[in-house]
C-alpha cells in the first residue's frame, strides 16, 4: 500500500507585503512498482445537485482505482483556502493549483494526472443512459496555448477513444481551448501525462457521477497497464 506521509498542508504558505510566499514541504514516500495516479481539483467546490462535489468524486475514483492495484494520491489541501489567504480571485484558480501540481510531480513520476471538474451545461447535454443506469457524460479539455499541447491532446484522445469504443454516448469528446476569456493552458504544460476531465454538470446528481466512474475506471486502468 502506498504510504504518503505529509502534513495536512502539502505547501506552507503565508502573505508578506501582498506577495505570495510558499515553501515546499519535504514529504517521504514509499516507492513501489505499482502505477500511481494523481488527482486534484483546480475548482474544488464545483458541486452536483445533492451537495456532493468533484472533491468527493476524486475519492470515489481513488476507491475504484485502488481495486485495480493502482495507487492514487488525491490532493487534499484546501486550494480555495490557499486562494483566500493570498487574495486570489477565481480567475487565478489555475495559477493557484499550479503550486500543488509542481510539488507533487517533484516527488513522483505519475502514470497519469487528472484535474477533475464538472461542466455547467443543461442536463440533457450532460446525461446519458447506459445499461439502464443514468450516467453523467464526460468531456476532455486540452489547452492549446503551449508549445507541447499536442502531447496532451494525443493522451486525451487515446483515453477518450477507448471510452468511446465501449460506450459511445458517454463521452462528448475532446475540446481544444484557446483564445480570449479562457485559460488556454490549464497547467498542462507542466506534464505530458496530464488530462482535464469533466464528469457531468451542475444538474447531475452524485449517483450519476458514480455510475460513470464505475464505467470509465476499468478503461483508464487498461490504458495505464498497456502503457507500462
Amino acid at each position: 500500500m502506498l504510504k504518503f506521509n505529509k502534513p495536512e498542508k502539502l505547501l506552507s504558505y503565508y502573505k508578506e507585503k501582498d506577495i505570495i510566499k510558499y515553501n515546499y514541504i519535504k514529504a517521504n514516500y514509499t516507492l513501489n512498482n505499482k502505477p500511481i495516479i494523481y488527482i486534484y481539483n483546480t475548482h474544488q467546490k464545483e458541486a452536483y445537485t445533492d451537495k456532493k462535489d468533484v472533491y468527493d468524486a476524486s475519492y470515489y475514483f481513488k476507491e475504484k482505482l485502488n481495486k485495480l492495484n493502482i495507487d492514487v494520491i488525491v490532493e487534499d489541501t484546501n486550494i480555495t483556502e490557499f486562494m483566500r489567504v493570498n487574495n486570489l480571485s477565481y480567475g487565478y484558480s489555475y495559477y493557484a493549483s499550479k503550486f500543488f501540481i509542481k510539488d507533487a510531480i517533484s516527488k513522483y513520476k505519475f502514470d497519469l494526472i487528472i484535474d477533475l471538474h464538472r461542466d455547467a451545461a443543461p442536463k440533457k447535454n450532460t446525461t446519458t443512459t447506459i445499461n439502464k443506469k443514468s450516467c453523467a457524460k464526460i468531456l476532455f479539455v486540452v489547452g492549446k496555448e503551449h508549445k507541447n499541447y499536442k502531447v496532451n491532446y494525443n493522451l486525451a484522445n487515446t483515453i477518450n477513444n477507448k471510452i468511446k469504443n465501449k460506450y459511445p454516448s458517454l463521452t462528448k469528446g475532446v475540446m481544444l481551448k484557446s483564445g480570449k476569456n479562457v485559460n488556454g493552458i490549464y497547467n498542462q504544460n507542466l506534464n505530458s501525462n496530464m488530462i482535464l476531465l469533466e464528469v457531468g454538470g451542475h444538474l447531475n446528481n452524485y449517483e450519476e457521477v458514480k455510475n460513470t466512474i464505475d464505467l470509465i475506471v476499468p478503461i483508464i486502468g487498461e490504458y495505464i497497464y498497456e502503457k507500462r
